[in-house]
């Protein structure tokens, strides 16, 4: 959530543009990092004092964390040459609610409406990754096999906590859109999305700081996908892997070369070498796809019954 905070506020609310214009010599300075982490962070810091966008004039809020929540104070800007401010002009209260709760779709919207230049400035490759990709708008349920359930006698199972979870935000789900059908007041339905953010908030990470742990009801606190992607049980998700650029992949506290997660890995990258399978080429079952990708290099007797068997 740090790094949706600090893209927003790099961004007009109004019109998703960065709050520095291009010919301002901080855009320039900001730009000219390498680093597309540092290049985010020098704009956040640049553009995070704004209260005005300096295209539209429109007024700028600075966002606060506030847990689940993130919350926009708009400023009260300074009197025009009439002599009224941007709340007169507009016919709004004086004592209007400059103080109001981002919701998600107004960030998504926020976020979608970047453009790829302003994206590529911001340290993100459009073709990878956008910022509005960071806000899921399709909850990722796996499969059986992944959260298995366990017979604990004749006549129970015991269900994953996965499947746990997954039946918690169903139910908070219906009951969200039973009461938006019954009309029910703002304020009532905003506590029912804040329930339902929290059971797919601990669905994919329950460990975040600052934020209550969901648990079973013996009290054991419930292990998201987050924690199953971590370590070595990691491994054995179908996840593509990749060794790091330095020595090839840099050795941990036992010594051993730790590997790190991306998308970009191909399949092959780390699977057996298909030189080793070049005895089994001959047999009709193996696809005539993989014949190029193998080596021609002659295996001993004893590695090739080694690899038949």
């Amino acid at each position: 959530m740090s790094t949706i905070v600090k893209v927003l506020r790099c961004v007009s609310y109004h019109t998703s543009g960065i709050l520095t214009a291009r010919d301002d010599p901080k855009f320039k300075q900001c730009n000219a990092h390498a680093s597309p982490a540092a290049r985010l962070r020098a704009f956040s810091a640049a553009c995070g004092s704004k209260r005005a966008d300096d295209t539209t004039g429109s007024p700028q809020p600075t966002y606060r964390i506030d847990g689940p929540r993130v919350w926009a104070e708009f400023p009260k800007l300074r009197p025009n040459a009439d002599g009224m401010d941007d709340d007169a002009a507009a016919g709004l209260p004086p004592d209007v609610d400059r103080r109001q709760e981002l919701s998600a779709e107004r960030a998504h919207e926020i976020l979608r409406r970047i453009s790829d230049a302003d994206c590529r400035a911001l340290g993100f490759d459009p073709s990878l990754s956008r910022p509005d990709w960071m806000l899921l708008t399709a909850l990722p349920v796996p499969p059986p096999p992944v959260r298995p359930s366990v017979a604990v006698d004749a006549g129970s199972r015991s269900e994953d906590d996965l499947t746990y979870k997954l039946a918690e935000i169903v139910k908070a789900n219906n009951r969200l859109a039973r009461q938006e059908v019954a009309g029910a007041p703002a304020h009532v339905l905003r506590e029912f999305v804040a329930l339902l953010q929290f059971h797919v908030t601990t669905y994919i990470d329950n460990t975040r700081p600052g934020h209550p742990v969901a648990a079973q009801r013996s009290g054991r606190p419930i292990k998201s996908i987050s924690q199953r992607l971590k370590g070595k049980e990691g491994a054995n998700v179908l996840f593509f892997f990749e060794k790091k650029k330095k020595n090839r992949g840099e050795r941990g506290p036992n010594g051993r070369k730790q590997l790190t997660p991306s998308f970009r890995s191909s399949l092959l990258l780390l699977s057996a070498p298909l030189s080793s399978f070049f005895p089994l080429l001959s047999r009709p079952s193996l696809r005539p796809s993989l014949l190029p990708f193998a080596s021609t290099k002659q295996l001993s007797p004893a590695q090739a019954a080694s690899v038949v068997t």
